[in-house]
């Protein structure tokens, strides 16, 4: 076995282990320490370094640094829309920096996706359930605000139930179903909007407010903004000038963890071979 394998084999392990830590951390803390996700990037990089002055062929490290970048941009979009936090950006490259620019990471990609939708949807389901009383109430509300929108979405449910049990056991064409799901996912969007502004944002007391936090309003005092909810996220400096000024409690939104459903999809890109489905 070349050293070049070898290596990949090692990363493969070093990644997993890594990304089931941060995994269970985000789960239980909702957040991944700083060394945990900052770590995982130099080490990639080594293992790619090693693999380009073992072989010669450059073309391994250059590969690996495009699909940081690629991987770093539509990081950055999740993380400038306030969908995830730093920590998952930080581990979203280092991935990238392991698949470099191939069919590999393109496939990862089609996994993450998968695994996001599955993953995010099933979530959202169990917020949905465990808060069903108040969750309908809202909805009710919701509802007679914006009766019109709504219904469109329920009649195109409905047409999309029916559509599926044709699909399956009458054989409707692909592009028919293809058409008529994408009601259905804006209908999921809508569900998934309401859970998020509803069910994921609470007032927490100062000293439970945390860096990296997504603090939702603006904090005032005596005419003077203390905070912008337009940040990315609350730094420690801002933390202490609202003790400072006495700030007793504030809003924080807080995100599904999203890192389990990047452990899932690379799990699914390397046990069922899913890099290499498309070719």
């Amino acid at each position: 076995m070349s050293l070049e394998i070898l290596s990949n084999y090692v990363l493969e392990i070093v990644i997993g282990i890594y990304l089931l830590i941060a995994t269970f951390t985000d789960l239980k803390t909702r957040e991944v320490p700083d060394w945990l996700s900052f770590s995982l990037i130099p080490i990639v990089l080594a293992g790619k370094i090693i693999q380009t002055l073992n072989s010669g062929d450059y073309s391994i490290l250059y590969n690996s640094l495009v699909g940081g970048l690629i991987t770093a941009f539509f990081g950055a979009i999740l993380f400038y829309t306030k969908q995830w936090g730093g920590a998952d950006l930080k581990i979203f490259v280092s991935l990238g920096l392991f698949f470099g620019l191939s069919t590999s990471l393109l496939n990862y990609f089609i996994a993450f996706v998968l695994a996001g939708a599955i993953y995010g949807i099933g979530a959202n389901l169990a917020i949905m359930i465990n808060n069903w009383k108040s969750f309908w109430k809202y909805f009710i509300k919701d509802f007679n605000k914006n009766k019109k929108i709504i219904t469109f979405f329920v009649v195109f449910f409905l047409i999309i139930t029916f559509a599926l049990f044709y699909y399956l056991y009458i054989q409707v064409g692909n592009y028919l179903f293809t058409i008529l799901l994408v009601p259905f996912l804006l209908f999921i969007i809508y569900l998934t909007n309401i859970i998020s502004t509803k069910f994921m944002i609470k007032k927490i007391p100062l000293n439970k407010l945390t860096e990296g936090d997504w603090v939702t309003q603006d904090i005032v005092i005596k005419g003077k903004k203390l905070y912008s909810a337009k940040q990315l996220y609350v730094r420690k400096e801002d933390i202490a000038l609202m003790k400072k000024n006495k700030v007793k409690s504030v809003l924080v939104k807080y995100g599904i963890p999203f890192v389990p459903a990047i452990f899932l999809a690379y799990l699914i890109a390397l046990f069922l071979d899913l890099r290499f489905m498309i070719f």
